[in-house]
């Protein structure tokens, strides 16, 4: 509550009491009051002193994520890929674009897709344990400071083999100096050292990302319908870990690539039509290469 208003209770009481001075908690309204014995011995009678503790609606692995004027939501970000820079661990670009140009396909072994439907809890704890930040910590050309672009990616193998869109992975406009990155939901950051496929046609790629520990994949479904339920976690529009909950509403085959993309492209090539997997679930820019999740926990498409 705002205001300085506290929630509480006391052993015996038959209600909830609501009174004046308690410290203000943002994250819930109030404190839980627990009855204490005055004097500190058994059967002392006397008044009770009220014992404070916090209680907050999060359980405790639910992560809150700082929004607004003066939260410095990017430091740590921005300061772990500035550590990554100074160490020697960032791969140039340009040796990234090469295996873009040169490496369409790659092979993986791949999990099988999980059978058993997972409790809402559980889906969740695997969706924001596969999902990844991946994009740009670059200088731009009309400052001196660096900046990040990160939209989204997923773990699909232990050993960082990470699945986004191609375009996520293309070289921004008024870009001075960049580096790929990676960065976990609780804002570890990881280099991208290696591109393994990619291909602008199908707007899909899969990166390599380096981390001391495994990551929790999600293995791809391979049986989706139209009506199946489906999640997203994701950072649309900088709302960072944004999970929502739709259907597959069709999937419908179409270029992804635009009359002015065609330019370079081959005459004698013929222009990939690939197959897309349309949903009601929340996205937006920023969410690019997130997986959407099935009741099993599987990746339910290859990249939004």
């Amino acid at each position: 509550m705002q205001g300085g208003e506290a929630i509480g209770w006391d052993e015996g009481a038959a209600g909830v009491a609501i009174g004046e001075g308690a410290h203000e908690h943002h994250d819930f309204a109030g404190e839980i009051r627990q009855p204490r014995q005055a004097n500190g011995g058994k059967g002392a009678k006397g008044k009770n002193d009220v014992q404070e503790r916090s209680v907050r609606a999060q359980a405790a692995e639910a992560p809150v994520y700082e929004e607004g004027r003066g939260s410095q939501r990017d430091a740590r970000v921005l300061a772990g890929a500035q550590a990554l820079l100074a160490s020697g661990a960032l791969r140039p670009y340009e040796q990234l674009r090469q295996q873009m140009e040169s490496r369409p396909t790659c092979r993986l072994t791949l999990s099988p897709p999980r059978q058993e439907v997972l409790d809402s809890r559980e889906r969740w704890r695997r969706a924001r344990s596969a999902h990844l930040r991946l994009g740009f910590y670059y200088l731009c050309e009309q400052c001196d400071k660096w900046h990040i672009n990160l939209a989204g990616g997923y773990a699909l193998t232990a050993d960082g083999a990470v699945a986004t869109c191609a375009h996520v992975l293309t070289e921004l406009e008024g870009m001075k100096e960049g580096y790929l990155i990676a960065a976990t939901d609780d804002d570890e950051v990881l280099p991208v050292v290696e591109v393994l496929a990619f291909s602008m046609g199908v707007d899909s790629a899969i990166v390599r990302v380096r981390s001391s520990t495994p990551f929790e994949p999600l293995p791809l479904a391979v049986d989706t319908l139209p009506g199946d339920p489906v999640w997203c976690f994701s950072d649309p529009v900088d709302k960072r870990g944004y999970y929502s909950e739709g259907i597959v509403s069709r999937f419908v085959r179409r270029p992804f690539l635009r009359k002015r993309d065609l330019k370079d492209w081959p005459k004698d090539k013929e222009v990939p039509r690939p197959t897309w997997v349309e949903t009601t679930t929340d996205w937006a820019p920023g969410s690019s290469g997130s997986a959407l999740v099935d009741a099993q926990g599987n990746a339910a498409h290859g990249d939004t």
